[in-house]
């Protein structure tokens, strides 16, 4: 199967009431590195989110990993690097 295919599927079975996800889960959905995922954040291809408690950590939506998935395709298919 597809990697996105099974990706958003494993989004669809996420309960609505967990509204973000840590980046290493969106890591592990998508298959890209974190530091991949941080470096298109700069580039401001998603909007950062961030929880400013303790730790800091960057938390994303539903919406932010189907993104993350186009991005992926583009990138794979040599749109942009």
């Amino acid at each position: 199967m597809n990697t996105a295919v099974r990706s958003l599927n494993e989004i669809d079975s996420i309960p609505d009431d967990i509204p973000f996800l840590r980046i290493s889960a969106v890591s592990g959905m998508v298959g890209i590195s974190p530091n991949t995922i941080r470096r298109w954040e700069r580039r401001g291809l998603l909007t950062k989110k961030r929880n400013y408690g303790k730790g800091q950590h960057r938390y994303f939506s539903k919406n932010d990993v189907r993104i993350l998935l186009d991005l992926k395709k583009l990138r794979d298919q040599k749109v942009f690097f």
